[in-house]
Protein backbone atom coordinates (compact mmCIF):
# COMPACT_ATOMS: atom_id res chain seq x y z
CA UNK A 1 0.00 0.00 0.00
CA UNK A 2 1.38 3.64 -0.74
CA UNK A 3 0.74 6.51 1.88
CA UNK A 4 1.75 9.67 0.60
CA UNK A 5 0.91 13.24 2.70
CA UNK A 6 2.45 16.58 2.26
CA UNK A 7 3.93 18.23 5.31
CA UNK A 8 5.06 22.20 5.23
CA UNK A 9 8.93 21.39 6.44
CA UNK A 10 10.03 18.29 4.45
CA UNK A 11 7.35 18.25 1.60
CA UNK A 12 5.52 15.37 0.01
CA UNK A 13 6.22 11.88 2.43
CA UNK A 14 5.70 8.77 1.12
CA UNK A 15 5.55 5.20 2.54
CA UNK A 16 5.44 2.23 0.60
CA UNK A 17 4.71 -0.66 2.12
CA UNK A 18 4.15 -4.36 1.10
CA UNK A 19 0.94 -5.87 2.57
CA UNK A 20 2.45 -9.50 1.98
CA UNK A 21 5.76 -8.74 2.37
CA UNK A 22 5.96 -6.16 5.29
CA UNK A 23 8.98 -4.77 3.41
CA UNK A 24 8.84 -0.91 3.31
CA UNK A 25 10.31 1.82 1.11
CA UNK A 26 10.39 5.86 2.09
CA UNK A 27 10.58 8.52 0.02
CA UNK A 28 11.00 12.69 1.48
CA UNK A 29 10.83 15.41 -0.91
CA UNK A 30 10.94 13.11 -4.38
CA UNK A 31 13.96 11.41 -2.56
CA UNK A 32 14.56 7.86 -1.56
CA UNK A 33 15.93 7.03 1.22
CA UNK A 34 18.47 4.70 2.47
CA UNK A 35 17.59 2.11 4.68
CA UNK A 36 19.53 1.26 7.39
CA UNK A 37 16.92 -1.33 9.22
CA UNK A 38 13.88 -3.59 8.71
CA UNK A 39 11.72 0.28 9.83
CA UNK A 40 14.93 2.91 9.94
CA UNK A 41 15.88 4.95 7.35
CA UNK A 42 18.60 7.76 6.86
CA UNK A 43 17.54 11.67 6.07
CA UNK A 44 20.16 14.20 4.86
CA UNK A 45 18.79 16.95 6.12
CA UNK A 46 20.60 20.56 3.64
CA UNK A 47 21.51 22.25 6.59
CA UNK A 48 23.10 19.54 8.71
CA UNK A 49 26.48 16.96 8.12
CA UNK A 50 25.55 14.10 9.87
CA UNK A 51 22.14 12.07 8.66
CA UNK A 52 18.51 12.36 10.47
CA UNK A 53 17.03 9.07 12.12
CA UNK A 54 13.75 8.09 10.32
CA UNK A 55 11.59 5.56 11.96
CA UNK A 56 8.72 4.03 10.66
CA UNK A 57 6.31 3.09 13.29
CA UNK A 58 2.65 1.73 13.56
CA UNK A 59 0.57 -1.23 11.28
CA UNK A 60 -2.76 -1.32 9.78
CA UNK A 61 -4.77 -0.78 13.18
CA UNK A 62 -3.31 2.13 14.93
CA UNK A 63 -2.22 3.99 11.13
CA UNK A 64 1.15 4.24 9.78
CA UNK A 65 3.66 7.48 10.59
CA UNK A 66 7.11 8.00 10.65
CA UNK A 67 9.36 9.78 13.72
CA UNK A 68 12.10 11.62 12.30
CA UNK A 69 14.25 12.46 14.73
CA UNK A 70 11.92 13.43 17.74
CA UNK A 71 9.03 14.48 15.36
CA UNK A 72 5.87 12.27 14.82
CA UNK A 73 4.15 12.40 11.43
CA UNK A 74 0.89 10.02 11.13
CA UNK A 75 0.69 9.13 7.43
CA UNK A 76 -2.30 6.73 7.31
CA UNK A 77 -5.77 7.08 10.25
CA UNK A 78 -5.97 4.48 12.14
CA UNK A 79 -8.14 1.35 11.33
CA UNK A 80 -12.09 2.70 12.76
CA UNK A 81 -14.44 0.47 14.76
CA UNK A 82 -16.54 -0.19 11.89
CA UNK A 83 -13.43 -1.22 9.42
CA UNK A 84 -12.39 -3.94 12.00
CA UNK A 85 -16.45 -5.55 12.35
CA UNK A 86 -16.85 -5.62 8.53
CA UNK A 87 -13.68 -7.28 8.68
CA UNK A 88 -14.38 -9.48 11.11
CA UNK A 89 -18.04 -10.86 10.46
CA UNK A 90 -17.49 -12.44 7.07
CA UNK A 91 -14.48 -14.61 8.84
CA UNK A 92 -16.85 -15.12 11.42
CA UNK A 93 -19.37 -16.64 8.67
CA UNK A 94 -16.73 -18.77 7.40
CA UNK A 95 -15.44 -20.18 10.82
CA UNK A 96 -19.15 -20.80 11.48
CA UNK A 97 -19.81 -22.44 8.21
CA UNK A 98 -16.96 -24.87 7.68
CA UNK A 99 -15.29 -24.96 11.02
CA UNK A 100 -11.87 -26.77 11.89
CA UNK A 101 -8.34 -26.39 9.55
CA UNK A 102 -9.92 -25.34 6.48
CA UNK A 103 -12.68 -23.00 8.15
CA UNK A 104 -9.60 -20.99 9.83
CA UNK A 105 -7.75 -20.62 6.87
CA UNK A 106 -10.65 -19.16 4.79
CA UNK A 107 -11.66 -16.93 7.85
CA UNK A 108 -8.29 -16.10 8.41
CA UNK A 109 -8.00 -15.24 4.76
CA UNK A 110 -10.88 -13.69 4.10
CA UNK A 111 -10.52 -11.52 7.44
CA UNK A 112 -7.12 -9.96 5.94
CA UNK A 113 -8.53 -9.78 2.48
CA UNK A 114 -11.47 -8.13 3.92
CA UNK A 115 -9.63 -5.90 5.98
CA UNK A 116 -6.87 -4.05 3.18
CA UNK A 117 -9.82 -3.32 1.16
CA UNK A 118 -11.18 -1.66 3.71
CA UNK A 119 -8.17 0.38 4.46
CA UNK A 120 -7.21 1.12 0.80
CA UNK A 121 -10.96 2.92 0.34
CA UNK A 122 -11.28 6.12 2.03
CA UNK A 123 -14.53 7.16 0.95
CA UNK A 124 -17.48 5.14 3.95
CA UNK A 125 -19.87 4.45 1.50
CA UNK A 126 -16.92 2.44 -0.55
CA UNK A 127 -16.80 0.97 2.62
CA UNK A 128 -20.27 -0.09 3.47
CA UNK A 129 -20.14 -1.94 -0.09
CA UNK A 130 -17.24 -3.98 0.22
CA UNK A 131 -18.46 -4.84 3.89
CA UNK A 132 -21.54 -6.12 2.63
CA UNK A 133 -20.49 -7.68 -0.62
CA UNK A 134 -17.89 -9.55 1.83
CA UNK A 135 -20.45 -10.54 4.18
CA UNK A 136 -22.49 -11.98 1.23
CA UNK A 137 -19.91 -13.81 -0.66
CA UNK A 138 -18.40 -15.26 2.30
CA UNK A 139 -21.74 -16.65 3.05
CA UNK A 140 -22.67 -18.30 -0.42
CA UNK A 141 -19.41 -19.67 -0.44
CA UNK A 142 -19.17 -21.04 3.17
CA UNK A 143 -22.28 -22.49 2.56
CA UNK A 144 -20.83 -24.23 -1.52
CA UNK A 145 -18.29 -25.15 0.46
CA UNK A 146 -19.89 -27.05 3.35
CA UNK A 147 -22.30 -28.90 0.97
CA UNK A 148 -19.66 -29.98 -1.36
CA UNK A 149 -17.34 -31.45 2.34
CA UNK A 150 -21.03 -33.02 3.16
CA UNK A 151 -21.18 -34.19 -0.58
CA UNK A 152 -17.52 -36.13 -0.33
CA UNK A 153 -18.07 -37.47 2.89
CA UNK A 154 -21.14 -38.90 1.95
CA UNK A 155 -19.77 -40.72 -1.31
CA UNK A 156 -16.83 -42.14 0.89
CA UNK A 157 -19.48 -43.63 3.20
CA UNK A 158 -18.21 -41.68 5.74
CA UNK A 159 -21.54 -40.39 6.70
Amino acid sequence: MKYVTNHPTYGEIQLDWGFWTGKFKLAIGGKELKKVSKTGFELQLPDSEAPVSVQVFGNNFKGFGIMIGTQPIQLSPPAKWYDIVLSVIPAVIWFIMIGGAIGGAFAGGWGVATLYLLLSRPIIKHKILIGIGSIVSSAVLSLILSFVIVAIYQSLGLI
